[in-house]
């Protein structure tokens, strides 16, 4: 069910291009959606290798976004990298801060803080898509 290309979920229109090419120029083939319905169906349709998606969105957030891939068992082990502006040791108390905590009770090892540079992103998807991909909190 898993096809041969990458989908990046980003509703800011002037980013979405500057990703899509940036992984493309890495040897990647991109398709793209600016919301979370749209990526539903692009994902039922055709199952991507990764979804790429940010954290925070109108329709859908990327925590919310995981949480309805990780209910479907054909989809629940696609990987997800989550795009974030919130940094993964930024704590509230004790406890991990949203989206970090949630994407972590989801199965995704994978936040980027942003902003971010178009390496960082290149190497996050690389570890993704690798066989034994990077080992996120408490998945040592």
């Amino acid at each position: 069910m898993s096809d041969d290309y990458i989908l990046v979920l980003y509703d800011d229109p002037r980013i979405l291009p500057l990703i899509q090419v940036n992984l493309e120029r890495q040897g990647y083939r991109v398709e793209t959606a600016s919301s979370g319905a749209e990526a539903l169906d692009k994902i039922k349709a055709r199952c991507p290798l990764l979804l790429i998606t940010d954290d925070k969105r109108v329709d859908m957030s990327g925590p919310e976004l995981i949480a309805t891939l990780r209910r479907d068992l054909r989809l629940s082990d696609l990987p997800v990298i989550l795009l974030t502006g919130r940094h993964p040791s930024f704590r509230s108390g004790d406890e991990m801060s949203p989206p970090y905590r949630e994407a972590d009770a989801l199965g995704d090892g994978f936040p980027l803080q942003k902003p971010f540079n178009p390496a960082e992103l290149g190497n996050l998807v690389k570890r993704a898509l690798s066989p034994q991909p990077f080992a996120g909190p408490g998945r040592e």
